[in-house]
């Protein structure tokens, strides 16, 4: 039987968490961004959680798909690195829920065109027909492609 809440030290002073639900409510609001922070997507500082959720930027759902299981029940009971993967910090961003919903499990890419699909202070849109969503800022396409790297090589070689 797996446990709900399980921490391993993994070198250099990391600790690796087991259970997302506590990931977020005991580790990731109350400590990483316990002051605040800025959105994923439209870069918008907050200094609290309202209207906020926290999305996995490598879309948990592609995960399931690459482990063979229909939904993330079946993966926690099939998979013990699942639950690993699921509360990965260095995959947890906080995003505005509209920009969350919108972008689901889309890919990101470039999309053309000028409108801003949330508001004229964030570059965010949604290309459903071509499956995209845009990398919102320079800056944070080598964070997401490093975030890509990281999981590829760290989770799947695990599981």
């Amino acid at each position: 039987m797996l446990a709900l809440w399980t921490s391993v030290p993994a070198g250099a002073g990391q600790i690796v968490l087991s259970d997302y639900q506590r990931t977020v409510s005991v580790v990731f609001w109350p400590q990483l961004y316990r002051n605040g922070g800025e959105t994923l997507y439209c870069r918008q500082p907050f200094s609290n959680t309202l209207g906020l959720t926290v999305e996995h930027v490598y879309p948990m759902r592609w995960v399931e798909l690459a482990l063979d299981c229909d939904h993330s029940q079946a993966c926690r009971a099939d998979h013990a690195a699942y639950g690993y993967m699921e509360s990965d910090l260095h995959n947890l961003y906080v995003t505005r829920l509209g920009t969350a919903d919108a972008r689901g499990d889309l890919a990101f890419g470039f999309v053309p065109g000028d409108r801003r699909d949330f508001g004229a202070d964030c570059n965010f849109k949604v290309s459903i027909p071509m499956g995209l969503c845009p990398a919102a800022a320079w800056r944070l396409r080598g964070d997401r492609a490093c975030l890509a790297l990281h999981g590829v090589c760290l989770w799947f070689a695990a599981a």
